[in-house]
């Protein structure tokens, strides 16, 4: 897709103001729509022709009879609920509990009404979809001023629910972070709540502030109007209300969600208001596959005099709009966006719909996917503002779709991303100087340059695909890394934590991994890794593992099982520690269910101030069968003892040997020269064949060896003259300039 011209009216937001615009007073909290798969499903939700009440307190759902049809439970928002059981502790962030209802499916509808009770939030949740074709409200009642509201008993002001603040006692500030401030008897009417929108009112400052931010952060209804002086009470603020689905979300035609402020209503006077205030607009969040909004959606605020008193509009936040099924970075303008069914105004009446713009709530959005084309950059984080002189419209981007040639920056300080980034073949890129952590998932091809976590949940997946790490990557508790058939280059290299889970199916993968002991391995088909590989970590699955680079088992030393067939390829290196004789705790061990193929190099060392002694045995590894030799070993001369490796018929073996004692009988006799002279220029690292340094081959250095051992005195046997010996060696050397290759009676052995 081509390049265009970034549009006019779009202005793409930094982080750090994108942060401002939608930070909530306090401590933040992490959020967004609640996973569905995080809870238990109750089964399938069909409400048809009868009454319902959803009770928030009780966890309940009940037919017209009162027969309990499903219990839910409860969500803390990430331990950060501090809103609880209506009680709102002043300066708090007024965070409530939510009331979640998961289910396989969901159905509501039109003929089903629904009343909805207690003070948590909502929350209905589909593993599947999700369609409501009937009205949910969370609207608290109305504050009705009688004739003479001087006379006692004074009017009490309306109890917020659903999550959402009531209006303050009389003489007190409303309810919640936007909670409108005390109003005097100077003034007409008390203070208007605030939430998407701050409150108005004109002339003084007895308004509610806007706060909270339920794209990013956590679930929250409005703020209540404050008291006005001793004699009436205040509405209270708009509940908080959540939709969200594994598949797609649909509100049809009789479909109303509604989370309206508190109304005041004046019977006293037409020109002296001296009702409470107004309460603000609460909170409604969708998510879904694709979310189809055929219906309304109405978090807006009220506006109790057409001169003051205005309170501010909720937020709605869609993601998964099926309006917007793609946003190209660049490419999209505002007027391609349509709103018209979501209501956020600020202080708006029933008999007036003029509203104040300043009052006016938030409207998120998140498109079902962003695009970055050829040559565009998009930052993470950034928030692309589509707002214009009728509403407050956001972008809020989750899925992105990196097309050759476009780029992804991860912001200064770093960030935490839990959407889908896609990378397309061969040059999309995310880059950036400080650290990505991945709670979502990073798949395709392409190059990942910066320090990247993979978190819990998060996963790294590839199919034929080609995908490149140029820095360090964590794969943390929870999270996992699947390929099949793709190659994986870790230059910065791979640490595979406890708790991890790293899948692959005929990959290839570059650079070195680190696993340790209960972070899951699982192979299928053929799996070769091309750097060093080292830890505790089992390799599960019954496929082939190949190592081209270095393998270090343990960790000084342990102990490790493959389900499969292992391969110590040509130019591979097994690292073996050896510093007693427990296998796992003092020297490594390793159990292969299949078949194991010796090639490459084995590299022995004696760790822990370990001495031993001849005549111990170490098993190394088991197979259930084996095929060829490595092709050196280095390490075998311990002091004044020798590590002789011996392939055997189920395991491969270390005996800790005099220097030279070639048959392993305690002895350095002419019986060991014999050895080595019958077994000049075969290729192998058998100890017991002759090669008694590990270079790979039987020759006149071996034998130098264990003439030294045998030393002065020792019993002479029959053997080849020394000219006999030079012509063998002269023949041998001249057969292998010639031919290439040893002749085949000296090449390595197949056990």
């Amino acid at each position: 897709m081509a390049p265009h011209d970034r549009p006019s009216l779009s202005t793409r937001l930094p982080l750090a103001l994108a942060l401002t615009i939608f930070a909530l007073p306090g401590a933040s909290a992490a959020g967004g729509p609640l996973d569905p798969l995080d809870f238990v499903s109750l089964g399938t939700l069909t409400l048809g022709s009868d009454s319902f009440t959803i009770d928030t307190d009780t966890l309940e759902i009940r037919d017209g009879s009162s027969t309990l049809l499903f219990t839910g439970v409860v969500d803390d928002q990430d331990g950060t609920a501090d809103y609880l059981n209506n009680v709102w502790i002043p300066a708090s962030n007024g965070i409530p509990e939510i009331a979640v209802f998961t289910f396989d499916n969901i159905d509501l509808q039109s003929s089903a009404t629904l009343t909805v009770l207690g003070s948590r939030a909502l929350a209905l949740l589909s593993r599947g979809r999700a369609s409501i074709d009937t009205t949910i409200d969370l609207s608290p009642p109305d504050l009705i001023i009688p004739a003479s509201p001087f006379s006692p008993p004074a009017v009490p002001s309306t109890v917020g629910f659903a999550g959402g603040f009531s209006g303050g006692p009389l003489s007190a500030p409303g309810d919640g972070p936007g909670g409108g401030l005390t109003a005097t008897a100077t003034v007409q009417g008390g203070g208007p709540a605030g939430f998407g929108g701050p409150g108005r009112q004109q002339g003084v400052a007895f308004a509610g502030s806007a706060y909270g931010d339920i794209a990013f952060g956590p679930l929250q209804g409005g703020s209540g109007g404050s008291a006005f002086a001793g004699f009436t009470g205040a509405a209270a603020g708009g509940g908080a209300l959540e939709i969200s689905a594994a598949g797609p979300v649909t509100l049809g035609p009789n479909g109303s969600l509604v989370a309206a402020g508190g109304k005041v209503f004046d019977n006293f006077s037409t020109s002296f208001k001296i009702g409470g205030g107004p309460g603000a607009g609460g909170g409604i969040r969708l998510s879904g596959a694709a979310v189809h909004l055929l219906g309304t959606v109405d978090a807006g605020g009220f506006r109790f005099d057409t001169l003051s008193n205005w309170a501010g509009g909720g937020r709605v936040a869609v993601f998964g709009y099926n309006q917007l099924p793609e946003f190209v970075v660049g490419g999209t303008t505002p007027g391609m966006i349509d709103t018209s069914m979501i209501n956020v105004e600020g202080g708006q009446i029933t008999f007036s719909p003029v509203s104040d713009a300043i009052t006016r709530g938030v409207i998120t959005v998140t498109p079902q996917i962003t695009t970055i084309p050829f040559g565009q950059t998009f930052t993470l984080g950034e928030i692309t503002d589509l707002s214009d002189a009728n509403r407050n419209l956001f972008l809020v981007h989750r899925d992105l779709r990196v097309s050759d040639g476009g780029t992804v920056a991860v912001p200064a300080g770093g960030i935490a991303q839990s959407g889908r980034i896609e990378l397309f073949p061969p040059s999309a890129s995310i880059t950036g100087v400080d650290p990505l952590t991945n709670g979502g998932e990073i798949t395709g091809s392409g190059v990942v340059g910066v320090d990247l976590t993979n978190e819990v949940g998060g996963t790294i997946d590839a199919v034929n695909d080609a995908l490149t790490f140029t820095n360090p990557v964590v794969n943390a508790a929870g999270a996992q890394i699947n390929a099949i058939g793709s190659t994986l280059d870790f230059q910065g290299g791979l640490t595979n934590n406890a708790g991890s889970q790293i899948n692959l199916i005929n990959t290839t993968v570059s650079g070195s991994v680190a696993s340790v002991a209960s972070a899951g391995v699982m192979i299928a088909g053929s799996v070769t890794f091309g750097g060093e590989v080292s830890g505790t970590a089992d390799f599960g699955g019954t496929g082939t593992t190949v190592f081209q680079g270095g393998y270090r088992p343990g960790a000084s030393p342990g102990w490790v099982s493959f389900g499969g067939d292992v391969v110590f390829d040509t130019g591979s290196t097994l690292f073996a520690e050896i510093g007693g004789l427990l296998p796992g705790l003092d020297h490594d061990r390793i159990d292969v269910s299949g078949d194991a193929i010796f090639e490459g190099a084995l590299d022995l060392s004696l760790v822990g101030g370990f001495t031993p002694i001849a005549g111990q045995v170490l098993t190394l590894l088991t197979h259930a069968s084996a095929a060829g030799e490595f092709a050196s070993i280095a390490g075998v001369s311990a002091g004044a003892l020798d590590l002789a490796v011996a392939y055997g018929t189920n395991a491969l073996t270390v005996t800790t040997a005099l220097r030279g004692d070639v048959n392993l009988d305690g002895t350095v006799t002419n019986a060991d020269r014999v050895l080595v002279e019958q077994n000049l220029g075969f290729f192998t690292t058998a100890y017991s064949s002759g090669d008694v340094n590990g270079s790979g081959i039987v020759d006149t250095a071996d034998l130098d060896i264990v003439l030294e051992a045998l030393g002065a005195g020792a019993t002479a046997v029959p053997a080849l003259p020394a000219s006999g010996l030079v012509l063998l060696v002269a023949i041998l050397t001249l057969t292998v300039l010639l031919c290439g290759v040893a002749p085949s009676i000296y090449s390595r052995r197949a056990l």
